[in-house]
């Protein structure tokens, strides 16, 4: 849902969701694609992670009495919450894995209809455990007024994608100058009431950046505390702006975007999304402010220095 007066995002109530139902139908194919990924393999819904063992179902799998047409019906089903509840079939903070694909997987289990021997039984259980095993370990940590989402493994928050186009996923969002941020790391804050970022020492900061139109580059803005030098991409970069207050700015290049898609509040209008993931080595573990801007925001500031 959108707010109006203040201009940014913000969450519907459970009221407004019950009220609001299942919504207009979304035929938009980049965000019909993407969405399929996530159902597929995203960090925090992904069928293939959390739902691993129903390759143990398939193995078994016979289309005898109409077995397949079982199978037709979840494909179905799946493709509804893709097309009918694009934004939130993630199922809400403190759910399980994929809370409306829960009745999906029970069903397929039908599949089955003749044993699985013990070593697919083991092999499927060691590929599900590095996702599975923080919700196999901690389950009573799984409540709705709980901490969203405590299952997601380093693993799956290392490599698998994280959901973009989904309303719920973890991470706070704002706006910033013309940036939609939305802050994916623990070590990364907002302070209510401010206007700038804070991240601890020298923790890993992860941001997906959003904006209306492509980027050429980013401008990451830091306080006093920050050290001269920055990690990201792989790269180590020193910065292009030293201020006599001692803040001191980089120039990242953008990449092309992680993806390319309407996002819940957007009403339809396409958002050009891109990762930011980086570090300052060496910084001292204390609040350090600081900002993303895009590139050309700093080429207008320092060109209207320059008149002065």
């Amino acid at each position: 849902m959108y707010d109006v007066r203040r201009g940014e995002p913000r969450l519907a109530s459970r009221n407004e969701e019950e009220a609001a139902g299942l919504g207009p139908l979304q035929l938009h194919p980049r965000l019909a694609g993407w969405n399929a990924l996530y159902l597929l393999a995203g960090r925090n819904v992904g069928v293939l992670p959390y739902f691993l063992p129903l390759v143990l179902g398939f193995a078994a799998y016979r289309g005898e009495r109409g077995r397949w047409a079982l199978l037709l019906a979840v494909l179905a089903a799946a493709a509804g919450l893709l097309l009918l509840r694009p934004f939130d079939f993630i199922g809400g903070e403190g759910a399980i894995a994929n809370r409306l694909f829960l009745p999906l997987y029970a069903a397929l289990w039908f599949l089955a209809a003749r044993p699985v021997r013990v070593f697919p039984a083991i092999l499927v259980a060691l590929l599900a455990a590095p996702f599975l095993y923080p919700l196999w370990s901690r389950p009573a940590r799984i409540s709705l007024a709980g901490e969203p989402f405590p299952y997601v493994s380093p693993l799956a928050a290392r490599w698998l994608p994280y959901e973009t186009t989904q309303r719920y996923a973890p991470g706070g969002a704002l706006f910033q100058s013309s940036l939609w941020l939305k802050l994916l790391a623990s070590g990364v804050w907002h302070p209510t009431g401010g206007d700038s970022l804070r991240l601890l020492g020298d923790s890993r900061v992860e941001l997906l950046a959003g904006r209306s139109q492509p980027l050429e580059g980013f401008v990451l803005e830091f306080d006093g505390r920050a050290p001269s030098k920055l990690e990201i991409g792989g790269r180590e970069l020193r910065p292009t702006l030293l201020r006599p207050d001692g803040s001191i700015a980089f120039e990242v290049p953008a990449d092309g975007p992680r993806a390319v898609h309407p996002l819940w509040w957007s009403r339809g209008e396409d958002y050009y999304l891109y990762d930011l993931d980086f570090r300052l080595p060496g910084a001292r573990p204390v609040p350090i402010r600081f900002r993303v801007l895009p590139r050309r925001d700093l080429m207008i500031q320092r060109s209207r220095e320059s008149d002065r």
